[in-house]
């Protein structure tokens, strides 16, 4: 799996986050590009919408520390977003 450390920097409101991005098997070190990055986003936005038991849902996941974790990081992650666009 391919990982990537993230800066977004908004310059209308001259704040910026970082965050790890993650775009699965088969990429061999491939650099993301902005659009696959911004539909993630989105995608993780609106999972961050939901309560946990519809996340677990949407997500066919089960009900695991690993799962909770993945949903507080989306969560952290679009509170992220949010701080950064808002102005």
């Amino acid at each position: 799996m391919d990982h990537w450390r993230l800066t977004l920097f908004n310059k209308a409101t001259q704040k910026q986050m970082t965050l790890t991005y993650s775009q699965g098997y088969g990429f061999n070190g491939q650099r993301p590009n902005v659009e696959r990055i911004i539909e993630t986003l989105k995608n993780d936005s609106y999972m961050a919408s939901m309560d946990y038991q519809d996340f677990l849902n949407e997500t066919n996941l089960e009900n695991s520390s690993l799962s909770r974790k993945r949903y507080a990081a989306i969560f952290r992650q679009t509170e992220g977003l949010k701080r950064i666009t808002e102005e």
